[in-house]
């Protein structure tokens, strides 16, 4: 069987292309730092890869979700830090008020400074986040949990507590609603109750 010279030159011809596309394809391969150029080049890599990317993905998601609720939880923290202490300046007024010895006079003072105390409490009641969601409000946090009308008070919010998801099956609250925190105190230690007649 004879060649043609033309033939011979054609096949020549399409291997040295076939070999001048695998050196174009390494070398982009080598620029880009990838195998993989392109789904097609192999498919089963290719789909590890989407999924290793969709992990990455959540994962990091589950990162900044822990880190919105470890500052949310920053925040109530601090603010209950407030509310004890101004809880224990008015334990310390009301024994110093309930002394025979005050005098009228300091008895005011020590009324006017309760007063401030409890609109310091409210004050902490209606704190906001960085972001500026209320801290107390449940999952209505776009609204302000509790208001003073005279000397009653209102809560607002719901009883609700958000969770984030901070991995694939676990979730965590990124706060207490007011009206646990604020509203439901139990008289006494749970088990006896106090009254004013005792």
């Amino acid at each position: 069987m004879r060649i043609s010279t033309s033939s011979a030159f054609q096949r020549g011809l399409s291997m040295m292309q076939q070999l001048q596309s695998a050196i174009d394809r390494t070398q982009q391969q080598l620029s880009t730092g990838r195998r993989l150029l392109s789904p097609a080049d192999d498919p089963t890599a290719a789909a590890r890869t989407v999924e290793m990317r969709e992990s990455l993905s959540r994962i990091e998601q589950f990162e900044r979700n822990g880190e919105v609720a470890r500052n949310r939880l920053s925040y109530e923290e601090a603010a209950l830090v407030s509310v004890n202490d101004a809880l224990q300046r008015v334990r310390e007024l009301t024994i110093q008020a309930n002394n025979d010895t005050q005098s009228p006079e300091s008895r005011s003072f020590i009324a006017a400074e309760l007063r401030e105390r409890v609109d310091q409490l409210v004050q902490v009641a209606n704190q906001r986040d960085g972001s500026g969601r209320y801290l107390f409000s449940g999952n209505r946090d776009g609204v302000a949990p509790v208001s003073r009308q005279g000397g009653a008070f209102a809560y607002h919010g719901d009883q609700g507590q958000r969770l984030i998801q901070i991995g694939t099956d676990r979730q965590i609250p990124d706060g207490d609603s007011g009206f646990s925190v604020f509203f439901e105190i139990r008289d006494g230690n749970g088990v006896f109750s106090s009254n004013a007649t005792a």
